[in-house]
């Protein structure tokens, strides 16, 4: 794994600011491809009992912990959350499991049967809003904003960008966002896209950065899990084989 922090970028970005544009159909779009994705079979690939996926998910979990420890320390119990296309809840259920408070959680999503499986699964008190962050109004803003597998949903440029303005916005000065995505195309999917560090680098000016690849892409891992954990493990140790990042960037207090 890789991990950069305190770095200083020198390339030019743009600065985030509310764009008039509003791709209605680009929303629509993602709607309609996660619920087409949820009809089909294929769903099957990503159940959690599948080997690729759990130890994807440990993966994922032990970098996590990582990270937010870097970002917030041990005590994670007094930190605001707003996870951005939360899907089932998954991210806010593990902060809670770290420590965090689940009435200083909240999760939004655009398709309401994952919202009410989130609701179903999850302790109570988190808050779940149906809805993008225009529906969000937060006092100073909160903690950390994470969007996980979500702007690789978004195939229009001028809609991340708008995502990532109104996630910075969203941000306390001195609180983080966090991206967890994918950096390599899927030419299976043409309802995603893959997503680049510098790309995110542009969105968001921030001296202070965690990044870090993780994650052996999918179609090895799902090969080499069937031979067994361990051929995954030493396969995950090629850099270029890992698929998935994790980013973070500070806003300045």
């Amino acid at each position: 794994m890789s991990t950069k922090i305190n770095e200083k970028e020198d390339q030019e970005r743009e600065p985030c600011v509310n764009d008039t544009k509003s791709p209605v159909d680009e929303i629509d779009r993602v709607r309609k491809a996660y619920e087409a994705r949820d009809r089909d079979s294929v769903i099957q690939r990503y159940a959690w009992y599948q080997p690729d996926v759990i130890h994807r998910q440990y993966h994922l979990n032990r970098a996590l912990a990582s990270c937010l420890r870097m970002a917030y320390g041990e005590d994670l119990s007094h930190m605001s959350v707003l996870d951005v296309g939360c899907g089932t809840g998954a991210f806010l259920r593990t902060l809670v499991e770290y420590g965090a408070d689940p009435h200083r959680l909240t999760g939004t999503e655009f398709l309401p049967d994952r919202l009410e499986q989130a609701r179903a699964m999850s302790v109570s008190g988190i808050r779940w809003v149906l809805g993008d962050l225009k529906c969000i109004a937060e006092e100073g803003g909160v903690d950390l904003v994470s969007a996980f597998l979500v702007f690789s949903s978004v195939l229009d440029n001028e809609h991340r960008k708008k995502l990532a303005c109104d996630m910075w916005n969203k941000v306390r000065p001195g609180g983080w966002v966090l991206v967890f995505d994918f950096a390599w195309n899927n030419p299976r999917n043409r309802d995603v896209l893959k997503v680049r560090v510098e790309e995110l680098n542009g969105y968001w000016e921030s001296e202070n950065r965690i990044i870090k690849r993780l994650i052996l892409a999918p179609p090895i891992a799902r090969s080499s899990t069937k031979i067994s954990y361990f051929a995954s493990e030493l396969l995950a140790l090629v850099p270029w084989l890992r698929s998935h990042f994790i980013y973070m960037a500070q806003k300045t207090a």
